[in-house]
């Protein structure tokens, strides 16, 4: 078992039929409550270094043992140690499907071990990609509520507000941040382009940027492939429409239409809601 990531084909019996599985595909990705669910059979997991479950495993059906290696299963319920008295723990119902008692078998030192092992994706970094791609969505959804607040109710006018020479103007700053947006997607499909859109009237403007960020959640939220690292594209264009927010809160102040000051530990923000439609807030100063 130590040396099992070596053999990607293992093959434990001579006279073994059948075909070899590839659960690290397409059988994990729909329909969880369908997924296979097979009993393995390990000689032992002692050895197993990491809890390499599967490789160089054996597939139980009926009287064939088709050799297998797989990088991750479905989903497991129970592991065996492959020993003699396997058949009997199978004839007293304690199945990889019903209750595995945690012992120890006469002619094992390995004890019996419940396993409640959920990988839909064999990929050992999965995981991670999800949280990492959740908690950056909700980065979406925090930009979307703090550019909503720093927006709403801006004053006739605002879009043109000067606050200085050679000063972007509301209007600039909100055209330039859908066009950060529009960017972030380019490079999240692998297709980078960058774009400087002419300033559109406020609320066209304010709506184009809403319709862009919607349209970057709403790929992440799909489950397409990132064609980039998320902390870069935190780093870059995400990052950069905060910064413009302050900017926006800033020039409010400046133009004497203050933003007031907000908790925003304490704000409703939610994952997905990231349009013109966001919660009152629930702690103002």
């Amino acid at each position: 078992m130590a040396l099992a990531r070596e053999h990607a084909n293992s093959a434990p019996r001579a006279d073994q039929r059948g075909l070899a599985f590839n659960l690290h595909q397409d059988f994990s990705t729909e329909n969880v409550e369908e997924l296979l669910c097979l009993l393995v059979v390990m000689s032992s997991l002692g050895g197993a270094r990491r809890y390499e479950f599967l490789d160089d495993a054996q597939l139980i059906m009926i009287d064939e043992i088709p050799g297998v290696a797989v990088a991750a299963p479905a989903v497991v319920f129970r592991v065996f140690p492959a020993d003699d008295n396997w058949m009997a723990y199978l004839r007293r119902g304690r199945t990889a499907f019903g209750n595995a008692r945690i012992g120890r078998s006469r002619h094992q030192t390995v004890p019996l071990i419940q396993c409640n092992l959920f990988a839909m994706n064999a990929s050992v970094d999965s995981h991670d990609t999800n949280v990492k791609r959740q908690f950056f969505r909700h980065t979406l959804a925090t930009l979307a509520y703090r550019a909503e607040k720093a927006f709403r109710n801006a004053p006739t006018g605002f879009a043109e507000f000067q606050a200085g020479h050679e000063v972007r103007t509301p209007g600039q700053i909100v055209a330039h941040m859908g066009d950060l947006l529009d960017w972030a997607l380019s490079i999240a499909v692998g297709q980078q382009t960058w774009h400087d859109a002419t300033p559109l009237a406020w609320d066209r403007e304010v709506d184009r940027f809403f319709a862009a960020l919607k349209k970057f959640d709403d790929f992440l939220a799909s489950g397409e492939p990132v064609e980039a690292d998320l902390e870069k594209l935190f780093q870059g264009p995400i990052a950069d429409a905060l910064t413009h927010v302050g900017q926006i809160a800033m020039l409010r102040r400046m133009a004497e239409a203050q933003v007031k000051g907000e908790n925003f530990y304490r704000a409703a923000i939610e994952t997905g809601r990231v349009g013109r439609e966001q919660a009152q807030p629930r702690k103002e100063f």
